[in-house]
């Protein structure tokens, strides 16, 4: 799927909540962290830890031609979907309890496999909702992180004179 729309679109942003249980979940996790390949693309970001971010591209002439984003929006709200949507969209349920979210990595897929259709249907309708927010929420310019996007924010709405350049921190957050 991700190789079709990867030559459907040039350029192409995988959001998920909690990027690393999806990615391990599909197989892909160990490979994100070992290899610097993906479908033909090099890897050139790659942040794993407490901010999971890929980044994979082909580039001709220093030009990006292709590219593909996996961002995680737990680098934002560390908070599961459940405790998102009573807080954020009070109107949209979670049929899964608190206890649920804690439990091990197998006990979690086997819980998948019993409700799954339902939970994955609900936790994508509030993923959608939430990046909608963030995408529409102007006051802050995001980053890969809350880090990144406090520094892009200060530094272009309370930074005007450019006193302090800070867009080579950037390259660290």
């Amino acid at each position: 799927i991700i190789n079709d729309l990867k030559d459907k679109y040039k350029n192409l942003m995988l959001i998920a909540h909690n990027l690393k249980y999806d990615l391990k979940l599909i197989g892909l996790l160990d490979l994100f962290i070992k290899e610097n390949m993906f479908l033909g693309m090099n890897c050139e970001i790659k942040m794993f830890g407490n901010v999971n971010y890929f980044k994979f591209a082909i580039k001709e002439n220093n030009k990006t031609i292709n590219q593909i984003e996996f961002l995680d929006t737990f680098n934002y709200i560390k908070k599961s979907l459940k405790d998102i949507s009573e807080k954020m969209f009070p109107d949209m349920h979670k049929f899964a309890s608190n206890e649920d979210y804690e439990l091990e990595f197998d006990k979690w897929n086997n819980y998948i496999k019993k409700n799954g259709k339902e939970l994955v249907i609900q936790d994508c309708k509030i993923l959608y909702e939430l990046t909608k927010f963030l995408q529409n929420y102007d006051k802050i310019i995001y980053g890969m992180s809350n880090a990144q996007s406090s520094f892009k924010t200060w530094n272009i709405k309370f930074n005007p004179t450019k006193i302090i350049d800070l867009d080579f921190m950037n390259l660290i957050i």
